[in-house]
C-alpha cells in the first residue's frame, strides 16, 4: 500500500484527492471502486473487505461533514455548499455499495462538485502537517517488521495478542491517513498509552516468563515502531502534555521488555 499526503492539507483537499484517485479505477461493483480508492489490500476478502470499505466511508463521512462545519465557520453559506455536501455524502453511503462505482462518480461526483472541492480547499486553512510519504511507508515497513518479531517461537501469546492489538489500531489509522489526516493516528497512539498502563503486569509477566533475546527484540521493534508512530501523527512536535506523555510510554514498555 503506497500512502501519500495529498496535494494541499485540509479537509477539502484531502477529499478532492481521494476522488481524483477514483478517476484511476476501473468500471467495477462500488464496493470494489471504494475498495480501489482506498487501496484496500487485496488479500482482505468477502465479509472483511466489506466491513474494511464500510469502516473507511465512515470516516469519510466524519470528514465530509467536518469541512461543511469548518467552511461555515469560514462564513461560507449554506447554499453555496449544501448542494455539494449532500452529493459528496451521497457517494461515501454504505447503502450505494450494491451500486456501479461509474454511476457512483457520474451521479454523485460529477464537474459541480470537484470544482467546488477546489474552491473550499482554497477557503480553508492549510493544516500544518509534519509527515511525508516516506515517512508514511517507513512506519509500515516497521509495522510488517514488529509482527515478523512477534512470530518466533518464544513470545508469549499475552505480549503477541498486545502488539497485535497496536499493530491493527496503527494500521487502521494508516488507511485513514488520506481521508482524516493524523487524527486517527493520534488516537490510536493515545489508546496504546493507556493500554500499556493497563497490561503493565501482563507485559512484565511476558518478559520473565518467554524467551529473553525474542522479547527484547520485539520490545526494541515495538519502540521503533511507536516512535516513528508518534512522530507521524504530529504528537513530538506539539511538544503537548498529551504528546509527552505518549513518548514516554514507549520508552516504558522497552523497559519492561528488555
Amino acid at each position: 500500500m503506497t500512502i501519500a499526503p495529498p496535494s494541499r492539507q485540509n479537509s477539502a483537499g484531502r477529499i478532492e484527492s481521494l476522488v481524483m484517485r477514483g478517476d484511476a479505477v476501473a468500471n467495477l461493483g462500488a464496493l470494489d471502486g471504494w475498495a480501489e480508492t482506498f487501496e484496500v489490500p487485496a488479500d482482505i476478502t468477502g465479509l472483511e473487505r466489506h466491513n474494511e470499505v464500510a469502516k473507511l466511508l465512515a470516516a469519510l463521512t466524519h470528514e465530509i461533514r467536518l469541512m461543511d462545519r469548518q467552511l461555515g465557520g469560514a462564513g461560507v453559506p449554506g447554499d453555496l455548499r449544501n448542494p455539494f455536501i449532500e452529493q459528496l455524502a451521497q457517494a461515501a453511503s454504505v447503502s450505494n455499495l450494491s451500486n456501479q462505482w461509474h454511476n457512483i462518480r457520474t451521479n454523485h461526483l460529477g464537474a459541480e462538485v470537484r470544482l467546488s472541492l477546489r474552491w473550499f480547499k482554497h477557503v480553508l486553512p492549510e493544516e500544518v502537517l509534519s509527515a511525508t510519504a516516506e515517512d508514511l511507508a517507513e512506519l509500515e515497513a516497521l509495522l510488517a517488521e514488529l509482527e515478523e518479531k512477534i512470530a518466533v517461537q518464544g513470545i508469549p501469546a499475552s505480549l503477541s495478542t498486545f502488539v497485535h492489538k497496536q499493530v491493527t489500531a496503527i494500521r487502521d489509522a494508516l488507511r485513514q491517513y488520506p481521508i482524516g489526516g493524523p487524527v486517527a493516528l493520534k488516537r490510536a497512539t493515545r489508546t496504546m498509552t493507556a493500554d500499556i498502563h493497563l497490561d503493565e503486569d501482563e507485559l512484565r509477566y511476558a518478559a520473565q516468563v518467554g524467551d529473553a533475546g525474542a522479547v527484547a527484540a520485539a520490545g526494541k521493534s515495538l519502540k521503533k515502531t511507536w516512535d516513528k508512530a508518534v512522530l507521524v501523527a504530529g504528537d513530538v512536535e506539539k511538544f503537548s502534555k498529551a504528546g509527552k506523555a505518549v513518548l514516554e510510554a514507549g520508552e516504558f514498555v522497552m523497559k519492561l521488555l528488555t
